[in-house]
This record gives structure tokens, sequence and C-alpha cells, in this order.
């Protein structure tokens, strides 16, 4: 007899339940989000979920494993400039990294899922979180240290890629007050090259001041 949990019926209900327990976790967390919620918007029953994922606590488990895969599988593919200067380079990671956080925020609940509990995370959060976190800061510590010219210690290397990611982010989760309180501000849906340039050289320069970078 057939393995009842692979055929077509129940691997299509399991994903179901995912992509609606996704949605409604990315907007209201694992404690607001409720069992009836989810079946309502999958269509299907709480003995699915049981059935399935054994309860809430679990689904959510494998809601985030799949939102850490597809994030981070969006990173690896994200377009990072081998060729050209170090801040060629910069400037190509940090446009990447708005689009990303910009477009990814909007069209997928994946993202939004993970920016939520990147913010107030659990232990669920992260044991999942870790290999997204390498693969965010893995290519631009490696650009890092070519700016530099030398190696750095962990510790700052992870300061110095947090900056960066960090001024990204901030820019993109604060446009709309940036937008009213500083109209001639560009912003990442308002002349989003611009802030790119900005963002490229304020980091680039910071970095070369810091650790005695020579601009000769």
């Amino acid at each position: 007899m057939a393995n009842t949990k692979n055929n077509c019926s129940t691997v299509e209900t399991r994903r179901k339940l995912i992509e609606a327990a996704g949605e409604i976790f990315a907007k209201q967390g694992l404690e607001g989000a409720t069992i009836e919620a989810i079946t309502k918007r999958a269509g299907t029953s709480l003995a699915a979920i049981n059935y399935h994922f054994n309860g809430k606590t679990n689904l959510y488990s494998q809601v985030i494993a799949e939102a850490n895969h597809f994030t981070t599988d969006l990173l690896r593919r994200m377009p990072f400039e081998r060729g050209g200067t170090p801040q060629q380079q910069l400037h190509t990671y940090v446009a990447s990294m708005l689009k990303l956080m910009i477009d990814g925020g909007q069209t997928y609940w994946h993202c939004t899922l993970l920016n939520r509990e990147v913010q107030q995370p659990n232990q669920i959060t992260r044991k999942q979180l870790k290999e997204l976190v390498q693969v965010a800061h893995g290519s631009l510590g490696e650009l890092i240290v070519r700016i530099v010219g030398r190696p750095i210690n962990d510790k700052e290397l992870i300061l110095c890629t947090n900056c960066i990611i960090g001024l990204c982010k901030y820019f993109v989760d604060h446009q709309d007050f940036h937008a009213n309180m500083f109209p001639l501000m560009p912003t990442p849906r308002k002349n989003c090259k611009a802030l790119t340039n900005y963002i490229t050289r304020f980091c680039y320069s910071a970095i070369q001041q810091m650790y005695g970078v020579s601009t000769g």
C-alpha cells in the first residue's frame, strides 16, 4: 500500500497549510496566529494540522524552515559583482540588498516572517536562522577584507557587516517616515540609486578610515 502522506492529495494539503500559516504567522507571529484562521485560509481542518504537523508549534517550525530555505536561496542568487573595484562591488551589494529587502517584504511572506522573527527571536527561530545569517554576512565579509587589504578579527568583521546590512534595513523600514519628514531625502522607493550611492560612499569611507586604508 502506498504511503498516504506522500500521495498528491496529502502533499497538496501540506503545502496549503504551510502557505496559509506562513502568511498569517508573518502578520501576527506565533502567539497571535490561531489554528482557526490558518485552517480557514488553507481550506482544511484541525485534523489536517494534527496529522501533518502535530500542532501549531511544529507547524510554525516547518514554516520557519520553509521561509529560511526560500530566503537563503534568494540571498545566494543575489547579484554580486566579482569584477571591478571593491567600491564597485560594495555598490552592487548595497543595491542588491536594498532591492531584496524592498521586493521581498512586499512580495513574499517568507521575508516578512523572518524580519518579524529576527526582531523577536525565540528558541525555534534562533536554531533555524544560523544558515541565513551566514549567507547574508559571508560574501559581504569577504568584500570587507578585500577593502581593508588584510584579515580582521571575527568580532569586528561581524560588527562591520551588521553596520552595512543594518543601514540598508534602517532606510527600508523607515522610508515612509523619511518621505514625510525629509521630502528631499532619497528613499528606497524614491531615487533608490541616489540612496545606494550614498550608503556605498559612507560605508566605504568609514571602513577605509577605521582601518587606515590608503586612498592613494
